[in-house]
């Protein structure tokens, strides 16, 4: 928008409030039709608008996914709950479950118990909202379940996935 910088820009939409604010980005919606914009996944568009105007379109993204190894586990059949959920692996250790342990991979029990991270303005809120202690005593208790991990090394877990070792990987 100043003139001195690229015309394309490849960055995560985290970027995009502080890049408005520096007006370093033009909003695009003149330089897509409606109908172009329909080719896009409407959750992913949204993500590139700032204060109700379109700065950015999705190159990809990305979803974090339950796999469920079928040997040991009938995917139509996966608990409900995450309380269901960890009752399984604590009946049978090959019922375990295996959980990449970075927050990307783990926020979505934030939401499922209630919580938050952030409001609306950006103030932190996560001890304000919800349950979050509940959930991060549900996953103490899935590392401490024979045949599930809570673990940093993304890895390992595949490779204990892969061999079978316990039926859900997120």
């Amino acid at each position: 928008a100043g003139g001195s910088g690229p015309d394309l820009l490849l960055a995560p939409n985290w970027w995009l409030g502080d890049l408005v604010a520096a007006d370093t980005l033009q909003p695009l919606e003149d330089a897509r039709t409606p109908e172009e914009r329909a080719n896009f996944w409407p959750a992913a568009l949204e993500n590139f608008v700032w204060q109700g105007r379109l700065y950015g379109l999705p190159t990809n993204y990305e979803l974090v996914t339950a796999f469920v190894n079928r040997a040991l586990a009938d995917p139509a059949a996966m608990p409900a709950t995450t309380d269901a959920w960890l009752a399984q692996a604590q009946a049978a250790p090959a019922n375990g479950i295996g959980l990449y342990n970075n927050l990307y991979h783990l926020y979505w029990g934030l939401p499922a118990y209630g919580a938050q991270l952030f409001d609306d303005s950006g103030l932190a809120v996560i001890d304000a909202t919800g349950d979050a202690a509940a959930y991060l005593a549900w996953l103490r208790a899935v590392s401490e379940t024979t045949g599930s991990y809570v673990d940093p090394d993304y890895g390992m877990l595949l490779d204990r996935f892969k061999k079978g070792e316990f039926a859900y990987f997120v």
